[in-house]
């Protein structure tokens, strides 16, 4: 077995997530990681292959998987439960997994969390405003990438539940309004989905700046374009935490 110390993600055992029934019976620290190698989620187990078997973040990492493959890796280790437990804030403190400390979502079909899911792939987020009507959030989608705006209606075509939709033409490039029925808050949520170059911003330059963040409980990509290109703070400007809160 490896130390602490002796620990390199890139080199332990690992599955991917749609073979969880593969992993072994044995004692482990475990790290769902993606195809980055970022760390989404750490956790204890004395026997792995049973802690899977109905994991609560199994959902959630199969979303994330839908755009940003998945896959389970595992340190083997005593089943003593005080190692167990040292081991995983150990990892937890170095690694700084991005759903360890998030809520479970609950994702029920055609709700918030499914639009952002299906899109995640293909999309930056770009911010959430307070408007007169309620709240906004900005979302780019990649262009000129070919087909990407039809691309985009299929999937927003398939979210009619808790969105009324509305499409309008910049140019001649697609831009969809998608306005959120099931909310909590008197106040409308609407998505201004439009193509990365009607925001002043090119897909590469996107994802490059971009970080990972949760929305709605689904890692997206997002990126603050107030640091990015320098531009004064405005005052309805939001923190896309506080979507969580406005949706319920």
């Amino acid at each position: 077995m490896q130390t602490f110390s002796q620990l390199d993600l890139f080199q332990i055992p690992s599955l991917p997530l749609a073979q969880k029934a593969n992993l072994p019976k044995c004692s482990a620290i475990y790290f769902a990681l993606d195809s980055n190698n970022n760390v989404l989620y750490i956790g204890k187990a004395i026997n792995l292959f049973f802690r899977w078997r109905n994991h609560h973040r199994f959902d959630q990492l199969s979303h994330i998987n839908r755009t940003n493959s998945v896959r389970i890796g595992w340190w083997e280790c005593s089943p003593e439960s005080e190692l167990l437990t040292k081991a995983e804030k150990l990892y937890i403190k170095v690694y700084k997994p991005l759903l360890n400390n998030s809520i479970v979502p609950i994702i029920p079909k055609g709700d918030f969390s499914v639009v952002i899911s299906k899109l995640a792939k293909n999309i930056v987020v770009l911010g959430l405003f307070k408007r007169s009507y309620g709240y906004e959030m900005k979302i780019g989608y990649a262009w000129p990438e070919h087909n990407a705006s039809r691309k985009i209606g299929q999937l927003i075509k398939h979210c009619q539940n808790s969105f009324t939709w509305e499409k309008e033409y910049i140019q001649t490039s697609p831009v969809w309004t998608g306005t959120y029925n099931k909310s909590q808050t008197p106040q409308q949520i609407k998505l201004y989905i439009s193509p990365c170059v009607t925001s002043g911003l090119f897909w590469d330059e996107c994802t490059k700046a971009s970080i990972k963040v949760l929305v709605a409980g689904v890692l997206v990509r997002a990126v603050d374009w107030r640091s990015h290109y320098s531009i004064p703070d405005e005052d309805n400007f939001l923190d896309l935490t506080e979507l969580d809160e406005l949706i319920g």
